[in-house]
């Protein structure tokens, strides 16, 4: 049970593999949220989104830290042709590194197939997904808080645009599963594994159509064994028979 041949590779795993992706990794994920503020990356994205709006828009936005805002110190101003709609505090969510980090923790903890030449060049295709997918996650998030700041400057309300845009961008997820599948199959690999030993537990291990298709066998060879010791019994009785006439 449990062998899936995928591409010419096969993968099989065990529960104790699944049991670290659904456990392990999740802290891993929590533990690079809480790791320290990021207040670093909130200047980098800022400074980012702001040129790449300024340069798009022909506006002068800019971005400034206020010492009295110690957990979102940057803020992004702005400015269009003499409207300010308001200034925008720039948070630890703006730079996406909460979804960068859920994906980090999941390739890091995805099992490995018990397949010695499946598994012998997995961490590098692990740390190739790891960097892909997160400069996938962080060109896409830059670009929807240009479009947001864009609607913004432009006399849209905030929460117009902020929610349904974010909630709009979540399908670059999929995409990043997709990504993820190319470099380390075992992900996908493992759910299915996961779907087809949870059958099998269900069948009780035997599925009713193969019983069936083994009853003729065991009854065939019954018969065999039957017929031979009627055979048996036959010669041995001929043989007697042969000898008292003798």
């Amino acid at each position: 049970m449990g062998n899936i041949e995928y591409e010419g590779k096969k993968y099989d795993f065990n529960w104790t593999a699944i049991a670290i992706l659904f456990t392990v990794g999740p802290l891993i994920a929590y533990g690079i949220w809480i790791s320290h503020d990021w207040i670093w990356l909130h200047e980098i994205s800022s400074k980012i989104t702001i040129w790449i709006l300024n340069l798009l828009s022909g506006a002068e936005n800019y971005v400034y830290f206020d010492d009295y805002k110690p957990l979102e110190p940057w803020i992004i101003h702005i400015d269009y042709n003499g409207y300010q709609p308001g200034d925008i505090h720039f948070e630890t969510l703006c730079t996406g590194i909460h979804a960068i980090a859920i994906f980090v923790g999941i390739i890091l903890c995805i099992p490995h197939s018990k397949d010695v030449d499946t598994s012998s060049d997995i961490w590098k295709r692990k740390i190739i997904a790891i960097i892909v997918t997160s400069l996938v996650f962080y060109v896409v998030n830059i670009f929807r808080m240009v479009l947001q700041l864009y609607l913004y400057q432009r006399g849209a309300e905030w929460e117009a645009v902020h929610y349904p845009i974010s909630a709009a961008s979540s399908f670059i997820a999929v995409a990043c599963v997709l990504l993820m599948h190319k470099f380390v199959p075992e992900f996908i690999m493992s759910l299915i594994w996961i779907g087809d030993e949870l059958k099998a537990m269900i069948k009780g291990n035997t599925d009713p159509e193969e019983a069936l298709d083994e009853i003729p066998t065991e009854i065939s060879q019954e018969e065999k064994e039957e017929e031979q010791r009627k055979e048996k019994e036959k010669k041995q009785d001929h043989l007697s028979y042969n000898a008292k006439n003798d």
